[in-house]
């Protein structure tokens, strides 16, 4: 069964704590788009919600990140993955998230 790719670019998302944190992520199988697909997203191991694919096969997760008024800029672990369908073998990628102080 072929696999989708998916890719997450590093530094692809950023956001403020207290604020929302916007990262870009593309599917493609044999290097083309694929559009209409859903693909779960996950920082440093929470949900933090899905998105659709649009016709250049992006997608664009959004989430908000709670305040942290002591907190330094740190990076975070942003997971993405596609489940799979009758199709395609499922993916996943991985990439740093940056969530700095408002």
């Amino acid at each position: 069964m072929p696999t989708r790719p998916l890719s997450v670019a590093e530094g692809s998302g950023a956001g403020t704590y207290d604020g929302t944190t916007t990262a870009t992520v593309t599917l493609t199988s044999g290097g083309s788009p694929v559009a209409n697909e859903t693909d779960a997203f996950s920082l440093n191991g929470t949900s933090v919600g899905t998105a659709t694919t649009n016709a250049g096969g992006v997608g664009n997760p959004k989430w908000h990140q709670p305040g942290r008024p002591h907190c330094r800029q740190l990076p975070f672990y942003l997971a993405a993955a596609f489940a799979g369908d009758a199709t395609y073998a499922s993916s996943e990628a991985t990439a740093d998230v940056t969530v700095s102080r408002r």
